[in-house]
């Protein structure tokens, strides 16, 4: 027998041991790829999660650990992860128990934990590179959104008519299916729009009307608001209010209608259901810490009068001048130079006639908008917006 004879099989196990290795790396690549991708995946949910606890927050208030578990654990469930099935789970925190933002009641973290997952490096990792992908997220809610006039009916028409409308700190929105501006002077910080345009003459010294996709109703992100969409107040037992001159005062409550011919009324702290109109023909109307709600039938009109509405700054209605419910479609108008209206005022379904000036921080929210005079509207400070909006944090 020859030497080579004797020597061919020796190859066999050198093929054997090289295919091993490469099959090993083969299936490492494989499955590295592919924990590659479930690591991102997760880290998607996590991130979902995460946003949808914080966002429950906005109308449950902060903190509020149960409803941002709730929520949290929903979104992880929607996205494949649910808590306790199996070996996942999704562990939600509010406040976050360690970290930056351990001190803020409106921060949310989640953490998934689930099992790895691989196809053929089972055969060729060692059991103690096994385990569990954990990954985290932490949302808040920020007080950053600038908006100060939201128009929100695809179907109108918002119209300026020679108008000055001075809002150098905020921004106008409109998803309006057409803006015509004739005239004027128009100093916003922002226009954008959803519809055309028709330009007839108008001057923009600082923002110029811009193009852009429909905004969504501010409602939800602002917490008063959220509060009242979901929470309706009872409205009955209501009685009618009428001054005539001189000096009144009322208490909160349901009123068919306040009617003020002359006088000065003060409203004391609270919230003010009304099933009529809020009418002032003479003299003016002023409260502090106050919500005004208009049910179906109820509406606001001051005809040139002062009126001043300061929106409670706590409580379950915080940053609320005037809710107005969606669907009712009564004109919104105050006129006066004089008006101070502090806060949100929100119709979403109806015009708003709305011109003067607001030394105070107000937010506007019509299904769309008239104005023919001026309108001085002033932005929020840096941080203190009403619109809170929720921001993927870490």
């Amino acid at each position: 027998m020859s030497r080579h004879t004797r020597e061919r099989g020796q190859v066999l196990p050198l093929v054997a041991i090289c295919l091993t290795v490469l099959m090993g790396f083969a299936a490492m690549a494989v499955d590295v790829g592919y924990l590659q991708y479930r690591q991102h995946q997760q880290q998607s949910a996590t991130d979902a999660a995460a946003i949808g606890g914080a966002s429950a927050l906005l109308s449950a208030g902060c903190p509020s650990p149960s409803n941002a578990t709730t929520a949290a654990q929903s979104d992880a469930s929607s996205n494949g992860y649910t808590n306790g099935s199996g070996t996942v789970t999704v562990n939600v925190s509010n406040a976050p128990a360690s970290g930056p933002y351990s001190t803020d009641n409106c921060a949310v973290d989640v953490q998934i934990t689930s099992p790895h997952a691989t196809f053929f490096s089972n055969f060729f990792m060692p059991s103690s590179w096994k385990g569990k992908e954990t990954t985290e997220a932490v949302a808040t809610i920020a007080a950053d959104a600038n908006g100060c006039i939201y128009l929100l009916d695809q179907t109108q028409q918002f119209q300026l008519n020679g108008t000055n409308l001075n809002a150098a700190s905020c921004g106008v929105l409109s998803d309006n299916n057409r803006v015509q501006i004739n005239g004027g002077t128009i100093t916003v910080g922002s226009f954008g729009y959803a519809g055309t345009d028709q330009l007839n003459g108008a001057t923009f010294p600082l923002a110029s009307p811009m193009q852009m996709l429909p905004v969504n109703d501010p409602c939800p992100n602002i917490s008063g608001c959220a509060y009242l969409a979901a929470n309706p107040p009872t409205t009955t037992s209501c009685r009618s209010y009428q001054l005539n001159g001189g000096s009144g005062s009322i208490l909160p409550g349901c009123y068919s209608q306040i009617q003020v011919n002359g006088g000065t009324l003060t409203l004391g702290a609270g919230t003010y259901e009304l099933t009529g109109q809020l009418q002032i023909n003479g003299g003016s109307v002023s409260g502090t810490g106050v919500t005004v709600y208009a049910a179906a039938g109820g509406s606001l009109q001051s005809n040139g009068n002062p009126l001043t509405l300061i929106a409670p700054t706590t409580g379950s209605t915080a940053g609320v001048a005037y809710y107005q419910v969606p669907g009712n479609t009564n004109l919104v108008q105050y006129n006066g130079s004089n008006d101070d209206i502090s806060g949100l005022v929100y119709a979403p379904s109806a015009q708003g006639q709305v011109n003067g000036s607001s030394g105070s921080y107000v937010v506007l929210v019509f299904g769309t908008m008239q104005l023919n005079g001026g309108l001085t509207l002033a932005g929020p400070a840096p941080g203190q917006s009403i619109i809170r909006q929720v921001v993927l944090s870490q």
